[in-house]
């Protein structure tokens, strides 16, 4: 009973599997293998397998056909199938990288090609040996300069050590970086590349106002300082402007409902400090209270801007939003 179950359980498991390659294949190819057992082993033969190899050329079962027509093309002693199906191979493996197997397919086809004269595949064979080659120089060349920029980067962290320092060494674009780092609030991001290791230099970048500056990688510790500190001055600045520019004064209520009305900030007036002409200004205004006290400027006025009592105070009065 339990040989029953196992040889059960086999012919199905057998049974899914063949299923699925079934499924894999296009109904194209499906017709074309039905034709195809039923050809004698001649040019026809070879024709129908150069077409399954076309069909299925984005399909998993590609190089499976294209080595059956080689076989086949072998089988029959035929030049012109052998180049063909060997070029297709060919592509294959161009589009996996594969050097060495595009090399061994490109050096066994020149001669045939040669020989019939089908110089037009043998050529294109030969440009496809030659790109690959490119490409794999290229990404060893790519590789090694990455390796070397990480190895700079790593020993700019170290020279910085004075600083709070975040190396971004994952595979992201630059851009993504950029972002990342504009997100993050980080006031300045330093740019290495392969010009700037060969020129002994460095691009930095401030937050505030995106400005690209080169250092010499010799004076990066405190040009950096310096940097820093003329972005937080700069900051300051331009904070410091914005909060005078909208600053008021008013002495009358006339006037401190006008200025309101006109302009979001603070407006500067005097105070009595009684809660219930505080509450009638806030109504008046529309929402203007108190926000703090000044007390190391004179006076602009010597009365209370609602009731005109004595003033015992000079306030910054605003909205909350």
């Amino acid at each position: 009973m339990k040989q029953t179950l196992l040889i059960l359980a086999l012919f199905l498991q057998s049974f899914l599997a063949f299923a699925e390659n079934i499924t894999e294949k296009s109904s194209v190819a499906d017709s074309l293998l039905i034709e195809l057992r039923a050809l004698p082993h001649d040019t026809t033969r070879l024709k129908l397998l150069e077409k399954l190899v076309l069909t299925e050329q984005n399909s998993p079962h590609y190089i499976e056909y294209a080595e059956e027509m080689f076989n086949e093309a072998q089988y029959q002693k035929n030049p012109k199938y052998i180049c063909s199906s060997t070029y297709f191979k060919i592509l294959y493996y161009y589009n996996k990288n594969e050097v060495d197997s595009i090399s061994k397919l490109v050096n066994y086809v020149k001669p045939i090609a040669e020989r019939m004269e089908f110089f037009r595949l043998y050529f294109n064979a030969q440009k496809l040996l030659i790109y690959t080659y490119t490409y794999k120089e290229k990404y060893e060349y790519a590789i090694n300069e990455s390796l070397k920029m990480l190895e700079k980067a790593e020993e700019l962290k170290n020279r910085l050590s004075g600083f709070r320092v975040k190396l971004d060494a994952t595979d992201n674009k630059p851009g993504w970086k950029f972002a990342e780092a504009e997100m993050r609030g980080i006031p300045v991001r330093v740019e290495i590349g392969p010009k700037d290791i060969e020129q002994n230099q460095v691009v930095v970048v401030r937050r505030d106002n995106r400005e690209k500056i080169v250092v010499s990688l010799d004076e990066i510790a405190v040009k950096l300082r310096e940097i820093l500190e003329q972005e937080q001055q700069d900051m300051y600045n331009r904070a410091e402007e914005f909060l005078n520019s909208h600053i008021d004064t008013a002495t009358t209520m006339d006037e401190m409902v006008e200025k309101f009305k006109a302009n979001r900030g603070f407006v500067k007036a005097c105070w009595c400090g009684d809660p219930e002409c505080e509450g009638e200004v806030k109504y008046q205004t529309g929402g203007a209270a108190t926000r703090c006290l000044i007390e190391d400027e004179e006076f602009i006025s010597d009365k209370c801007i609602y009731c005109g009592k004595p003033a015992k105070h000079m306030a910054y009065w605003g909205k909350s939003y």
